[in-house]
């Protein structure tokens, strides 16, 4: 079977390759540096209008929505954004700490 392969299955395989590029850059909505709460915007309306005005960067969509969410969140005092800090009592880390070695003795 692999004998009877000539270059046409190459060529085939190939336009299938610059095809699905093709439709990558053009109909596939770029989303580095939107936060996953906005993510919706960009398949919102036209898809493949809006995906292919976000290869030009000045068009980028994305780029909008990562700058608000940037104003959106202030950080705080240490420049961190995390809006929630557990911090765990050192006794109880300690003891549980030493459950764990006595159940692997």
């Amino acid at each position: 079977m692999l004998a009877a392969i000539t270059y046409v299955t190459f060529l085939v395989f190939g336009s299938a390759c610059i095809l699905m590029v093709i439709y990558a850059i053009l109909c596939v909505p770029e989303t580095k540096g939107v936060p996953l709460e906005s993510i919706y915007m960009l398949f919102e309306g036209n898809i493949i209008a809006g995906a292919t005005r976000d290869t030009i960067p000045r068009y980028s969509r994305a780029k909008g929505l990562a700058m608000a969410r940037n104003v959106e969140i202030e950080p705080d005092h240490k420049g961190s954004v995390s809006s929630h800090v557990e911090r765990i009592d050192p006794s109880a880390k300690n003891a549980a700490y030493g459950a764990h070695q006595a159940s692997a003795a």
